[in-house]
């Protein structure tokens, strides 16, 4: 091969290699958040709700936030290459607290309950709500009351004072390219709080009406590259050559 040809080959490879691993970036909000108030009789949520809370509150009954998003606009097979997650919090009167994201296992619901301003009591279930003992009310079960999820959790952040907490990390990557490489286990991460301790944390849902503090997820990733691309670069190259020799 001759030296020019090989230069046209390189450069061919180069131009596709670098159109390949172009990464590209996707950020959105919740496609549905609620709450899982702790309830002997899983009457209460808060699909409709501004708020959705994590923690122990002042009468000792635990609060999990549940949370999913839509990844669709992600290509099938592309890479993940990081992946966080932004909340804001706006309401406690515990101090500091590890809160961790676990993978949920089963998909739940987002009903029209609202639980209002402070939102911490929650309210009466609607069809559809997920709750402390219902994936979906009053159809369907979770397998565990309180949610199913992966005893392990993807990420970890203390949370303190009012304002914005990110989680992030390989285990956030982890469950997203697992869901984008498999649409049906997407069912999102519940946030989970100590619950040995009074410990609750009031954050914003994608329902609150000031846009800038509702959930956000930032996934980086690289697209698969086209085929009928990288062929045509490639050609280009070795035509370009043959003409030169």
């Amino acid at each position: 091969m001759s030296l020019t040809l090989r230069t046209a080959c390189g450069t061919a490879l180069l131009v596709w290699a670098s159109t390949a691993c172009l990464a590209e970036t996707l950020i959105t909000t919740t496609a549905k958040d609620n709450t899982l108030y702790f309830d002997s009789e899983g009457l209460l949520s808060s699909g409709a709700g501004i708020y959705m809370f994590a923690g122990r509150n002042a009468s000792q009954a635990p609060r999990r936030a549940v949370m999913a998003f839509d990844l669709s606009a992600i290509p099938a097979g592309s890479t993940i290459q990081s992946v966080s997650l932004r909340l804001h919090m706006s309401r406690t009167s515990a101090g500091a607290a590890n809160m961790r994201l676990h993978r949920l296992t089963r998909d739940w619901g987002e009903g029209e309950s609202d639980s209002g301003e402070p939102g911490g009591g929650g309210a009466g279930a609607m069809p559809g709500d997920a709750t402390w003992l219902h994936s979906f009310f009053d159809t369907e079960r979770w397998t565990n009351a309180g949610g199913d999820f992966t005893p392990a959790f993807s990420a970890q952040t203390t949370v303190s004072g009012f304002g914005y907490y990110t989680w992030s990390g390989n285990g956030l990557v982890n469950d997203v390219q697992n869901w984008v490489n498999h649409t049906q286990l997407n069912a999102g991460w519940i946030l989970i709080g100590p619950e040995t301790t009074r410990s609750a944390k009031r954050f914003a849902t994608h329902e609150n009406p000031d846009s800038s503090i509702r959930p956000r997820l930032t996934i980086n990733y690289i697209p698969v590259p086209e085929p009928a691309s990288a062929l045509g670069f490639a050609i280009a190259g070795l035509v370009i050559a043959r003409r030169k020799l």
